[in-house]
């Protein structure tokens, strides 16, 4: 159970790293309107990544949900 947790703190770490320097990006001079939208799309993404609940995430492919979902299982 620890092990998933720790999955999930550096899970939410990447994706406020990730959200922040979208944010910066956005900020940040002129940019031409299509990459604001993809700015926008991405950072859409992220919020929507951070919602998630661990049996929505299989297709997004980290750590144990590659091996058919749920914590991983150990042998006795």
């Amino acid at each position: 159970m620890l092990f998933f947790w720790e999955e999930e703190v550096v899970r939410w770490r990447l994706l406020d790293q990730e959200e922040a320097e979208i944010r910066t990006a956005m900020e940040g001079g002129e940019l031409p309107e299509d990459v604001k939208e993809e700015l926008r799309v991405r950072l859409e993404s992220v919020r929507m990544k951070k919602g998630m609940k661990p049996s929505e995430r299989t297709a997004e492919g980290g750590g144990h949900d590659q091996q058919g979902g749920g914590p991983p299982q150990y042998e006795r």
